[in-house]
């Protein structure tokens, strides 16, 4: 694993996540093009805003039924 490029896991809640990208998004210039998350959170924020993963969860289930 390239642990030079992660500092570690943790668990946090959806708009943290979301909060996170846009901070990311908004700064990705002053950054020098550095990211903090992994890219595809990062489109999934930018791509699909507003995006709410427990409604998306519920949406699919309630299609299996």
């Amino acid at each position: 694993m390239e642990t030079e490029r992660c500092r570690g896991w943790e668990w946090v809640e959806w708009p943290d996540v979301e909060e996170t990208a846009r901070e990311e998004i908004a700064e990705f210039d002053v950054l020098g093009g550095k990211q903090r998350l992994f890219s595809p959170l990062v489109n999934l924020v930018k791509q699909r805003w507003p995006f709410d993963p427990q409604t998306a969860w519920d949406n699919s289930r309630d299609l299996q039924e």
